[in-house]
């Protein structure tokens, strides 16, 4: 018996640990920077593609760190941003251009380049943004690329909570 009980208690720490932990969080900071974004209907190229518009972006600004973020209007125009920015545009450009619903997965990404869930809350919680779709599949906002089976995330903005539509 006491060998079913261990063995019960492994496959489910390994399943919860296996497991994609999402939510959506509701982190003030974050809320007033990424949520409530009125969409920019810029003066772009027709694309075709998530990574056309990744690539087209990318070429467009330059990568800069910041404490606060920038609207996509701001930030596209001004040609600078963090991957903060990078994901509002491209989410911006993607949901006029091609109907593309994409919200933000808030993620913490190590040394190794690999994301790591973490707790909302602390000043370490989360230290970069990338693309999330309704089916939870993941995007770099930098180059377009599907990036779900190399990546977890712990936590995410859906499109409807980045864009007042």
């Amino acid at each position: 018996m006491k060998y079913i009980r261990l063995m019960l208690l492994s496959l489910i720490l390994i399943t919860l640990t296996s497991c994609r932990l999402l939510q959506e969080i509701t982190d003030s900071r974050l809320e007033s920077g990424l949520c409530g974004q009125e969409l920019y209907y810029g003066d772009f190229p027709e694309f075709k593609s998530l990574r056309q518009i990744s690539v087209y972006v990318r070429n467009h600004m330059n990568y800069v760190e910041s404490d606060s973020i920038a609207g996509p209007k701001e930030a596209f125009e001004r040609a600078y941003g963090d991957c903060a920015e990078y994901t509002l545009i491209v989410s911006n450009i993607a949901y006029i251009q091609l109907g593309l619903e994409l919200g933000a997965a808030c993620v913490f990404v190590d040394l190794n380049d690999r994301v790591t869930p973490r707790l909302i809350g602390t000043g370490d919680s989360f230290n970069h943004a990338i693309l999330i779709d309704k089916n939870m599949n993941l995007y770099s906002a930098y180059t377009g690329i599907d990036i779900t089976e190399y990546y977890e995330v712990a936590y995410y903005y859906p499109h409807n909570k980045l864009f007042d539509l």
